[in-house]
């Protein structure tokens, strides 16, 4: 199956009420409204293969939604932060509004979830 189209959104309210939209695979969500978070992903398969490394830089106050980040399946999840693993989630991601990963952050806490954000 060929990997999804790739694309971010972006808005300037974490705590805007909102739900997650067809394709939606990773919201990150900062809380924080002094600082920005830098946030390492690592999503890897069933069988430990790595299909998306990636660095975010997520504002204050801002929450980024990635959508076509891997064909659907189940994944495990790891996010890091300052150079540490912060918490690590497996999943299934795919187009449903429940097969999201959602990485919440704020007052130097990042903590990993699945479901709709």
């Amino acid at each position: 199956m060929a990997t999804p189209r790739r694309r971010t959104e972006s808005s300037g309210s974490a705590t805007a009420a909102g739900r997650a939209h067809r394709g939606e695979q990773l919201t990150l969500r900062n809380h924080d409204h002094r600082s920005g978070y830098e946030l390492g992903v690592h999503v890897t398969d069933g069988e430990g293969t790595t299909v998306e490394r990636e660095r975010f830089v997520v504002g204050s106050e801002t929450t980024k939604r990635e959508f076509g980040v891997c064909p659907p399946g189940e994944y495990t999840v790891a996010v890091s932060h300052a150079g540490e693993v912060a918490d690590t989630v497996t999943a299934r991601l795919d187009e449903s509004a429940t097969g999201t990963v959602v990485v919440e952050c704020g007052n130097g806490v990042v903590s990993v979830t699945t479901g709709a954000p």
